[in-house]
């Protein structure tokens, strides 16, 4: 039932082989994982970016970086870098009127575009939309 080992060293090449092969199942799981959640991202994009008047969409990370964007970079950078500051003052105001608050939305409406904020935690959702559609 129980293999014994001839000697220490298989033993420890034994163990080393069951971590290596634990670390490497879990490796491939959060791979695999973020794959999936990669998927689903490119998919709700395309759903939004379906829209009618639906300009461009953004995310942006928690440093202000344009990770995913249908826009140009130079485009995608002055978003990201505007309205990472707008939904920082955004949250303030929120949270000095409230302190138990937080920011879950933001639009913001001119006479030529329409822009939805959807701040997270680690990311912004950034939708420009055109307001003549």
């Amino acid at each position: 039932m129980f293999h014994s080992f001839n000697n220490v060293t298989d033993f420890i090449f034994i163990h080393s082989w069951f971590v290596i092969s634990a670390v490497l199942s879990v490796k491939v799981y959060n791979f695999n994982k973020i794959v999936k959640m990669a998927t689903e991202v490119e998919e709700t994009i395309k759903r939004i970016q379906a829209h009618k008047g639906v300009m461009g969409v953004v995310i942006v990370n928690h440093e202000g970086i344009p990770i995913k964007s249908s826009l140009d970079n130079a485009t995608s950078v002055l978003y990201a870098g505007l309205i990472g500051q707008l939904t920082e003052k955004a949250r303030n105001v929120v949270r000095e009127m409230d302190s138990t608050n937080e920011l879950t939305f933001l639009r913001v409406r001119s006479r030529r575009h329409e822009i939805l904020i959807a701040p997270d935690r680690e990311f912004i959702l950034i939708v420009i939309q055109n307001t003549s559609d």
